[in-house]
């Protein structure tokens, strides 16, 4: 049987054990940074995540903050609140179907801000997007488009590009300054090309570059739409370099419960064994399971006790034509002496009653009486042959 060396497998185990660890080291950095979820994610902590705006609203103590990672339609009306949809694609919010848009539409009506601004990614074409919203409207003449319905339209313009960083375009930012009624806002770089045209009366404008209107807001009911055309001031990013105070305690508006939407970015929590692990942080349980499988493998790969030399096991041999009766008899030949064996014969049957049934009284006594004879003779002198036939004498001995 080969063998294998204890250190050996013990190297295994312990390479094993620090790859899972240097593994999960490695994922959890990953997510501790937000590098794997999306931009402007309240879950992401460089840059391009907005975890620094959550977590100053969280740190207010009148404030409950939230994030929403299942389908927003779930949310209760009750108490009203302000839901944050941030880095959302323009293409995607006007592809919203009628019935989702209805549903959207009763839950701000119900007095509830939805705050909605767009990412600052540009756009192929400086009139693909005007376009689009257009062809929108005229694809179906029975069902209104967003834009018609809200009343608003959006077009792009091509912001100037000043260099490039890590293969990364740099474009120069316009300058959004406070509209009428927001003059006393501090200006503030604006880092997408993207504004609003074609507003209807409802709608005031907030901020605005050059080209337009860039962040606006409008009454639904009891409740009130807010867009904003770019999402860099409430990045990570954003919030260290250029603070703009005022116009984020407008945002957030009257209510005290907070939302960041994340389903809208593609983050959902599914109900799974990693993920309440990681929600009652059960970490620990993890490593402890790997140990336990660890040392399970050690246990089956390292024989505690010395293995069997297969060469000494080849000396014994079954012999061939004994049953187990012979094997028995061969033992009580080791185990009783024959000048003990009357005795010994005597003591199992006198406790046995099976084998006592049918014997009289005046029969027991007197074998009893001669196997006691027998046993005071010296060893040399007994004859457990002879006693063995008077006893089967007065067994048999029948009167007439």
């Amino acid at each position: 049987m080969s063998k294998t060396k204890p250190w050996i497998v013990l190297l295994c185990i312990s390479g094993l054990l620090f790859f899972v660890f240097g593994l999960a080291q490695l994922l959890v950095a990953r997510f501790e940074r937000g590098g794997g979820f999306p931009e402007y994610s309240t879950l992401r902590t460089d840059p391009l995540g907005s975890k620094a705006f959550y977590e100053a609203l969280q740190s207010l103590p009148h404030l409950t903050v939230t994030r929403n990672l299942q389908p927003w339609y779930r949310l209760s009306p009750s108490p009203s609140k302000t839901v944050f949809w941030l880095g959302e694609e323009s293409l995607q919010l006007a592809l919203l179907p009628p019935e989702v848009l209805d549903k959207l539409e009763a839950f701000i009506h119900e007095g509830n801000r939805l705050v909605i601004t767009f990412s600052p990614r540009e756009q192929p074409d400086a009139d693909y997007l005007y376009n689009f919203y257009k062809a929108l409207e005229e694809e179906d003449e029975d069902e209104k488009s967003l834009g018609e319905r809200w009343g608003f339209s959006m077009r792009h313009t091509s912001l100037q590009i000043v260099g490039t960083e890590e293969e990364e375009t740099i474009y120069e930012p316009l300058t959004a300054l406070g509209a009428e009624g927001y003059t006393e806002w501090n200006e503030m770089e604006w880092y997408s090309g993207l504004f609003f045209i074609d507003l209807e009366t409802v709608w005031t404008p907030i901020l605005s570059v050059t080209t337009g209107p860039v962040l606006i807001e409008r009454s639904w009911g009891k409740g009130s739409i807010v867009m904003a055309t770019d999402s860099y001031f409430l990045s990570n990013e954003g919030v260290w370099d250029d603070p703009q105070s005022e116009l984020l305690v407008w945002l957030v508006g009257l209510h005290s419960h907070i939302v960041f939407d994340e389903v809208h970015l593609g983050i959902t929590e599914r109900a799974g064994v990693m993920s309440l692990a990681l929600k009652y942080r059960l970490h620990g349980v993890i490593v402890v399971l790997f140990l336990l499988a660890g040392l399970m493998l050690w246990r089956n790969a390292i024989a505690f006790m010395p293995a069997y030399d297969d060469s000494r096991m080849s000396q014994f041999h079954p012999q061939s034509g004994r049953d187990s009766m012979t094997g028995f008899i061969s033992l009580l030949k080791r185990a009783i002496r024959s000048n003990d064996l009357t005795f010994e014969c005597w003591k199992a049957w006198s406790h046995s009653a099976s084998l006592r049934k049918g014997i009289s009284e005046e029969k027991y006594q007197q074998i009893e009486s001669l196997v006691q004879q027998e046993q005071q003779k010296s060893p040399k002198e007994r004859q457990p042959l002879k006693t063995y036939q008077a006893i089967q004498h007065i067994l048999n001995y029948r009167h007439h």
